[in-house]
């Protein structure tokens, strides 16, 4: 059984190249951070996010920075809209 070649590493779209159409001005300088949840979870925070109308990302916020408080440190956790 013959194996195909992996792409190279560098056929991987550039998300920083202003001409690439994955490149986000407002994403520049941010990292992504993840998690996997029951569907129950993401459910309960969609509904909180309309009826509270923020954004998951502002809730998210809010939330890293109550973390960050409850261990003594910075609330650096944007929570506006961007």
């Amino acid at each position: 059984m013959e194996v195909a070649p992996s792409a190279p590493a560098s056929s991987a779209p550039n998300r920083n190249d202003p001409e690439s159409p994955h490149f986000r001005p407002s994403r520049q300088g941010k990292a992504n951070v993840t998690g996997y949840f029951p569907q129950e979870v993401k459910k309960q925070l969609r509904m909180l996010a309309a009826e509270e109308d923020k954004t998951i990302q502002q809730l998210l916020g809010e939330s890293l920075n109550m973390l960050f408080a409850r261990y003594g440190r910075a609330e650096i956790a944007p929570t506006d809209r961007e």
